[in-house]
């Protein structure tokens, strides 16, 4: 192979193994996260929350929604969740009792991105 044919070769299997490397990382770079909650994942509390709190990387768009069940499947939230921001609230009723609660999510941010998870959380008596 010629000299000049070697070296084009060489860089254009360079820029594709760049642009290749490239795609990988913008994608992980558009992934949303659940930065923190309120209360945290498989906190125990002593009483139950007013409000269950969701805070993403992200702006989020306000179709949001949470929801939090007990053991037998009872809903405990209250309305419908407010989005502010990358802050997502749900009002949950202060007559929940003792017992583990899991809480759904399901968002998405303005370019598109879906987030669902869930986590669990339990309250317990003094």
């Amino acid at each position: 192979m010629r000299p000049v044919v070697r070296r084009l070769s060489i860089m254009l299997i360079g820029v594709v193994v760049a642009v290749l490397a490239g795609a990988g990382t913008a994608d992980a770079a558009t992934h949303t996260d659940l930065l923190r909650s309120t209360p945290g994942r498989s906190a125990t509390l002593y009483a139950a929350p007013i409000t269950v709190t969701l805070t993403f990387d992200r702006p989020l768009l306000p179709d949001a929604w949470v929801t939090v069940r007990d053991n037998t499947g009872r809903s405990w939230q209250l309305g419908r969740a407010t989005v502010r921001g990358a802050t997502v609230a749900q009002r949950t009723s202060l007559y929940a009792g003792e017992g583990r609660y899991v809480v759904s999510y399901h968002a998405r941010t303005w370019d598109g991105h879906r987030i669902d998870g869930r986590f669990t959380y339990r309250v317990k008596s003094v």
